[in-house]
């Protein structure tokens, strides 16, 4: 905002802790969140189960798999492949290799448990039973809205943090609704601060009694 204006300096500047915090008391206890947080319960498990079991995905290996996706797509009728397919979902290169190599670890550790041999294809279904069956193993804790003591949900030895929470319903939002958001706190704090004194006092002092 300009010089002398209602967001002038640091009131104009919506920060990242501010935006998620927006974000996590919008969406956090919506079904879109607690579909991203059961996500994210997922993603950390394999990500702890694959460190604590040694394994290890090359560079090879998600070259191979992404090759092999790229032949699949294109087989499908795309012609640009997966590379066209990732720009029409908006998706980043390094996303889509993080999840590919979680992938492999995946299938991998299904791969273990289940004892099948290694010239044999590890299904989907197969894939999600396994997963299924360690968080009911593991079984879940979930902590109470708004989550203050700054966990959100523990699973046997592996917990999921506010922040952490936080940060991937921002990463899951789109940009144009991060936008908006930031929109929005910026409109508050400009209403506020056209509200006389008084009222702004007789305000705050609602809510603190609320």
């Amino acid at each position: 905002a300009a010089a002398g204006g209602l967001l002038e300096g640091a009131r104009g500047v919506v920060t990242f802790d501010q935006l998620d915090e927006l974000l996590l008391w919008r969406d956090g206890m919506s079904p879109i969140g607690q579909r991203s947080l059961q996500q994210l319960l997922e993603v950390r498990l394999v990500e702890h189960l694959g460190s604590a079991a040694k394994i290890v995905i090359t560079e090879e290996d998600v070259a191979k798999r992404t090759a092999a996706l790229d032949d699949e797509i294109r087989a499908g009728g795309k012609q640009g492949g997966l590379e066209e397919l990732m720009r029409e979902g908006g998706v980043k290169l390094e996303d889509f290799r993080r999840y590919l190599r979680l992938s492999l670890v995946h299938e991998e550790l299904t791969r273990r448990a289940l004892e099948i041999p290694a010239d044999t294809e590890v299904t989907p279904d197969q894939q999600e039973l396994w997963l299924q069956n360690q968080l009911k193993e593991r079984g879940t804790q979930a902590e109470e809205f708004p989550w203050t003591k700054g966990v959100v949900v523990t699973s046997g030895d592996l917990t999921i943090t506010r922040d952490e929470f936080a940060a991937h319903i921002r990463s899951e939002t789109p940009e144009n609704e991060q936008r908006e958001a930031c929109y929005l706190l910026l409109l508050e704090r400009a209403v506020r601060a056209r509200m006389p004194e008084d009222r702004k006092s007789t305000r705050l002092n609602s809510s603190h009694a609320n």
